[in-house]
C-alpha cells in the first residue's frame, strides 16, 4: 500500500510538471503574439498620423488657392465666363406697430 501511494504521488507530480510546462509555453506564445500585435499597431498609428498631416497640408493649400482665386474674380472675368449681371433686387418690409403690454 505504501508503494502504491508513492507511485500515485509521483504520477500526480509528473502530470502537474507537464501541465505547468505546457501552460508556460502557451502563455509565452500569447505574450509574444500580443507584443508583436501592439508593435504593429503602433507602426500603423504612426503611418496614419503621417497621412493625416499630409492631407491637412493639402487641404490648407487648396483653401489658399480657393481664397486667392475668389479674390481675383471681377465682373469682367465673370462676364467673360458666361455669367450675366442680375437685376437689382428690391425688398419690401413691413414695420410692425404691435408691442407687448406687461400686465
Amino acid at each position: 500500500m505504501h508503494i502504491k501511494t508513492l507511485q500515485q504521488i509521483s504520477h500526480t507530480q509528473r502530470d502537474i510538471f507537464w501541465a505547468t510546462i505546457v501552460a508556460f509555453f502557451v502563455l509565452t506564445s500569447l505574450y509574444i503574439g500580443f507584443l508583436s500585435s501592439s508593435i504593429v499597431n503602433v507602426s500603423v498609428r504612426q503611418e496614419t498620423n503621417d497621412k493625416i498631416i499630409a492631407l491637412r497640408s493639402k487641404v490648407a493649400q487648396l483653401e489658399f488657392q480657393y481664397v486667392s482665386l475668389q479674390n481675383t474674380m471681377t465682373t469682367e472675368t465673370a462676364i467673360s465666363k458666361g455669367y450675366v449681371v442680375s437685376a437689382p433686387v428690391a425688398y419690401v418690409t413691413k414695420e410692425s406697430r404691435l408691442s407687448f403690454a406687461r400686465p
